[in-house]
Order: structure tokens, then sequence, then C-alpha cells
């Protein structure tokens, strides 16, 4: 029997990776395929305290067996106590102990991290609000230890004592390129008004120097454990600026969180090519920012609209780079009269090839509608070959 091209059996697994089950049942009926399809199944490997035995057990027994294949690490540092929290929600039973709710997944893990040899991405999901634990900054050189050459590094909702102990696990992959930071909390910068100001970082640490991508999300304003503190760790990024081509900054209703993001903004100048910023709705804290300086930007992306659209126009004017594409969010909430300032504003880019739209929940019937009145309103747009409105997967998006 002929073999298939390992380009078509690249295609196939690609397609059932997310159908586990399926891609097991036909590694067993296609030998050729049981080293492809453990590949793609072990890509990624989520532990937490229900599988944390087995798997140590396991790779302390035969430690090639799986880990080689693992690329992504996500660790529940706490165990997956999101998930137990709902169970018992689901079950009516009450709260379980202290030490059954929040198991040290990480710490016990320490000591089997070597196995994994492939990582190239480490999750670190500390879920603080569930498990109010304090990141322990004795784990961190075991860590990069374990990961010297560590490309990807997420980090979601974790809860530090101070900002050097933060700074330090971040500096401390010296090789990272791509950092994603959302919802954290350092304790020493938590103040009763968010506002206040926050110290500086006074260490020697400065960031990764291959670090070109960052992702950073404030914590949610209105959420019982809200956090703050990351202001001052966007500044330390801001004073060592790298490579830094990727910027998506969602800063929130903090003051020290968006001034930072306008410094980290401004620091990345001709490097940046991409930038997605979500504003909150007090565009004011916002003042000052200017993209003059990122002559390099081809990529613009405004999730959210309506809070900052009159000002919009002004921003789009100050870009002196070749932008290609450029995406606003919500424009079913933005007012009439703006239109004309922001369609005049993107009709003088002259580099711009694609412009998005976004139709928010309530609109997401009368996307089609719009794009039809736009093209017709503002036809200047189709003649120079620009893509409005293009149709997303999602039926919101336009």
């Amino acid at each position: 029997m002929s073999l298939l091209p390992n380009e078509l059996c690249d295609r196939i697994i690609a397609e059932l990776h997310n159908e586990p089950a399926s891609l097991a049942k036909c590694a067993l009926v296609a030998r050729s395929w049981v080293t492809a399809s453990q590949r793609a199944l072990f890509s990624t490997l989520h532990i937490n305290e229900r599988n944390l035995s087995a798997l140590t057990t396991h790779i302390g027994s035969e430690p090639s067996s799986v880990v080689r294949h693992v690329k992504h690490l996500h660790v529940h540092v706490w165990g997956d106590v999101q998930k137990a929290h709902q169970n018992r929600i689901n079950r009516g039973r009450g709260a379980s102990s202290e030490e059954e709710q929040h198991k040290h997944v990480l710490a016990l893990l320490l000591p089997d991290l070597h196995h994994f040899k492939n990582v190239s991405e480490l999750t670190l999901d500390c879920c603080r609000w569930l498990a109010p634990h304090k990141w322990d900054g004795a784990w961190t050189d075991p860590l990069a230890e374990a990961f010297p050459s560590l490309l990807k590094l997420n980090i979601t909702y974790p809860s530090f004592e101070t900002l050097s102990d933060f700074v330090d696990l971040v500096a401390a992959f010296r090789h990272l390129q791509h950092l994603t930071v959302d919802g954290v909390d350092v304790e020493e910068a938590s103040h009763e008004y968010s506002n206040e100001p926050q110290d500086p970082y006074s260490g020697t640490k400065t960031p990764p120097p291959t670090l070109e991508s960052i992702s950073y999300k404030s914590p949610h304003a209105n959420h019982p454990f809200r956090g703050c503190g990351g202001g001052p760790f966007l500044h330390w990024l801001a004073e060592h600026p790298g490579p830094f081509k990727t910027l998506r900054l969602n800063a929130g209703a903090e003051e020290g969180d968006v001034n930072a993001a306008v410094e980290l903004i401004v620091a990345a100048a001709a490097n940046l090519e991409e930038l997605s910023v979500t504003f909150d709705d007090q565009w004011q804290m916002w003042d000052g920012l200017n993209l003059s300086l990122n002559t390099h930007l081809r990529k613009l992306v405004f999730p959210s609209g309506p809070d900052f659209v009159s000002e919009l126009p002004q921003l789009i004017q100050s870009i002196s780079s070749p932008l290609e594409s450029i995406t606003i969010g919500d424009i079913d909430q933005i007012d009439e009269e703006v239109w004309p300032e922001i369609v005049a504003a993107l009709a003088a880019i002259p580099s711009l090839k694609k412009v998005a739209f976004c139709i928010g929940e309530i609109a997401r019937d009368t996307g089609e509608e719009r794009a039809r009145e736009f093209a017709e309103e503002y036809p200047e747009f189709s003649e120079r070959g620009i893509v409005v409105f293009e149709k997303k997967d999602r039926a919101a998006e336009w």
C-alpha cells in the first residue's frame, strides 16, 4: 500500500488537532501516524492537581515518552481552582479545606521540569481571586534553569508581594520573545485609590533583550479582586526599550497603567509594527498619545471605539508610517457627526489597504446594510482597492 504524502498527513492531523479522541483513533489504525499524532496531541500539556501525581510518576519512569512532544506547558499554579470552585457550586457542597482548594502544583512540579526539554511556551495560570497566595520568588530561578531558551511566557492573574518579584520572573528568561500579562496585582503597589502615584522599580534587572511582543491587560476596574501595580512594570519595560514590534495594551482605568502604556508606545518608536490599544471610558487619561515616532507601524487596532472617537481623527493624523491596516471597534455606537472626520483621516493615508469596522452585538444583524451604505457614501475606498467591512468568522464583525 502506498504511503500518503507527509504534507497530506500533516494537514489531516492539523484538522483533527481539536478532536483528540478522533486523532487518537486515527493513530491506532495508521502506524505511520503515531508519532505525528502524539506530537499534535501532546504539543500543549495542562498540569493541575488532578493529573500532577500520575504525570510526575510517569515522566520519572519514562522521561522521554510524552514530554519530548510538549511545546507549550500550561501550569495551574495552585491547581485548577476555578473549575474546582464551580464544581462545588454545582454539587451544592460547602467549601473544602484550604489545603484541598489550593495545592501548590508548581512547587511540586519544579523537581521534574528539567524533563521538558522542548518547551518553548510557558503559561503560569494563577487564578488569584480563588487562590489568594503570592508568587514565591524562590520558584523563579528553577524555572529559568529548566527553560533557558523559553520564547513565550504567559502570566494570568498572578499576585506578587513586590514589584521586584514580578520583574525578576520576566527578566530571568533572557531569550524571551513574547510576553503576555493578564490581571496582575502587586501588593506593595496597591492603594486605596488606584490613581495614587506608584513607586518605580529601583533594581538593576533589565528586560530580555530579545523581547519583541508584549500583551498587557489591566485587571477589570469593577472586579472585587481588581489588583493594580502593573504601571511600574510597564514603565520598567519603557525605560529599557528593546525590539518591540508588537504591543497589545488594555490599560483599563488606572492612571499609572495608562501613562506607562503611553510611555511604552513612545519607547517602541520605529521598531513598532503592530499596535492594539483598548481605551477606558476616560479618554483624557490618554492625553499625549501620539504615533508620529512609530514610523514603521503597519497595523493599528482599536478593539473598542465609542469612548474615544472624538479624538480618533487627530490620533490618526499623527501617523507618519506606511500604515496598511486599521480596525475600529463598536462603530454602531459612534456618533454620525464624527464619521466624516474619521473617514477623511483614513482616506489621507496613502498606504492603507484594509479598514475593518467591528459591529457590536446590538447591531450585528445590520452589518451587511452598514457595509453597503458605507460603500455607497464613500466610494473612494473601493476605487483605491481598500477592503472595507471585510466579514470575519464571527457574525458580529465586518
